[in-house]
């Protein structure tokens, strides 16, 4: 689970988990807008790998906004996405 604080904004599009076993990764919202995810610890990225899904869950103060999942799909870099 990839829990946010605060409300990412609007429903998400086409949401999907991108990720090269480093420590960053993209969560795209749409096929032109995500948010990059840098310093994943360890355990994250030991916990990706191999899933096929997240659930992804945005919060505003105790209440959940929203929550969907995003299928994760291991890339060769990351950063070579990212505009």
């Amino acid at each position: 689970m990839l829990l946010f604080e605060k409300s990412l904004g609007g429903k998400p599009e086409l949401p999907f988990f991108l990720y090269d076993g480093s420590t960053t990764a993209l969560l795209m919202l749409s096929l032109f807008c995500g948010i990059k995810l840098k310093n994943l610890a360890p355990s994250a990225l030991k916990a990706l790998d191999g899933v096929s899904e997240i659930h992804i869950v945005e919060k505003e103060g105790e209440e959940v906004v929203r929550d969907y999942i995003a299928p994760v799909e291991k890339v060769s870099d990351v950063n070579a996405m990212i505009l």
